[in-house]
């Protein structure tokens, strides 16, 4: 803006030009009559021989009373004088519209530069609302269409008391197959709470499978060595433990795991009932740890 403003007043002072010719002075002095010029006249009367002077014969002297009147000529302008100097005025009203002009201008732009900035921030807002909807949107996808797996049956079979035998049924409650379905189970014998913890199988990798929508996959676990004839399962001294884990990765190749462990016994005791065959069997209820799904 400031070297806007330099450059108009630059103009201004350029049209100004040089200083006008001025016209031929025609200025007339009236030269003074010889008369003024003169020194006044004085007549001096020469005594006569008798020594005595008359009295008309005393000198007498002339005093001017009025100077000639001097007029000086104004100076005459020509139309081409007049046309510079309104030009050169339209110069400088024209200068001094450009600098408001100017100044508007730079308001507006101003003004359009601080409205662009808002609209930006408003841009990158929406832009980043609609990125959190994005992957709320992806989320939701993956959580309806994703596989899950998960316990649907667990039972404790005592047909033959002495060799209680764990019966998981896990199942896909997912969409889409689970795959690379990996899982293991064991079962043992500890007091409620455990006294220790329960470790992991040491064999080698577990079995891979796929596991469709809705389809059950059902296991047995039996104890590795019979109990003592007469002992009873199901006390808070004797409580069966059943856990595992399943391991698989869903449609959207993110890994999952299923963890759970279920108690026969406890505080609540062991409770049991017949199936349609016939078979003795033992409800089993969730522990208060060891369940665990992502």
């Amino acid at each position: 803006m400031k070297l806007l403003i330099v450059a108009t007043l630059l103009t201004v002072v350029q049209a100004s030009g040089p200083t006008p010719k001025k016209t031929a002075d025609t200025t007339t002095v009236k030269q003074p009559s010889p008369a003024s010029q003169q020194p006044p006249i004085t007549n001096t009367v020469q005594p006569n021989s008798t020594g005595a002077a008359r009295a008309d014969d005393q000198p007498q002297s002339i005093k001017v009373r009025e100077v000639p009147p001097v007029t000086v000529a104004s100076p005459k302008r020509d139309w081409v004088d007049w046309g510079y100097w309104f030009f050169s005025l339209l110069l400088a009203i024209a200068g001094i519209f450009q600098i408001l002009l100017l100044r508007k201008t730079l308001k507006i732009t101003a003004k359009q530069t601080t409205i662009t900035e808002n609209q930006k921030a408003l841009m990158e807002q929406a832009g980043h609302q609609t990125e959190r909807i994005i992957d709320q949107m992806k989320e939701t996808t993956v959580r309806e269409l994703r596989a899950y797996i998960g316990v649907s049956k667990v039972y404790l079979s005592l047909e033959v008391p002495t060799l209680p035998r764990g019966i998981i049924e896990v199942e896909n409650f997912g969409r889409t197959p689970a795959y690379k379905v990996r899982q293991w189970i064991r079962i043992e014998i500890n007091p409620y709470p455990p006294t220790s913890v329960f470790p992991e199988p040491t064999h080698g990798p577990a079995s891979m499978s796929v596991i469709p929508p809705g389809v059950k996959n059902t296991s047995h676990v039996p104890l590795s060595k019979p109990l003592p004839t007469g002992v009873s399962v199901g006390t808070p001294a004797l409580t069966v433990y059943v856990f595992g884990e399943v391991t698989y990765e869903d449609a959207f190749r993110q890994e999952r795991k299923t963890s759970y462990r279920f108690i026969y016994g406890g505080p609540e005791g062991g409770k049991s009932f017949r199936n349609a065959n016939g078979v003795l069997l033992g409800a089993m209820n969730p522990d208060t740890g060891g369940n665990d799904a992502n």
